[in-house]
């Protein structure tokens, strides 16, 4: 839980670095950000809004974009990666982030917590 509540809040995430998750989804607002279009990272405002996303663990799709999508763990990369448009647009920094990630004793103590044992690479 500590690792998700940290990435989630986390503005390394985003390509500007003033961005994270909770900028868009903001927990006092349902996880939402209350606008009629959500403004991605570097300003532009995107097509679609971010959608609330209190009890979305038991939503059957999560393809706001792309219905077929049918987990979160897929969905998520959506807001991180794509260009078309720029939410976070981490899309060639993926390596920058990971090391910047493994070099913070926090981040990479909530990583060793939420997966023992597991391959930092």
């Amino acid at each position: 839980m500590d690792l998700g509540r940290r990435l989630f809040f986390d503005p390394r995430l985003s390509v500007t670095g003033r961005y994270s998750c909770a900028s868009c989804h903001d927990p006092r607002r349902s996880f939402a950000d209350g606008l009629p279009r959500a403004v991605g990272a570097t300003g532009a405002t995107l097509p679609h809004n971010a959608l609330a996303l209190v009890n979305v663990a038991y939503n059957l799709s999560f393809g706001w974009q792309k219905p077929s999508v049918r987990s979160l763990e897929t969905q998520m990369l959506e807001p991180l990666l794509n260009e078309h448009p720029v939410e976070l647009g981490l899309k060639g920094r993926e390596r920058a982030v990971r090391d910047a990630l493994a070099a913070d004793p926090a981040s990479a103590g909530a990583f060793d917590a939420a997966f023992p044992g597991g391959d930092p690479g």
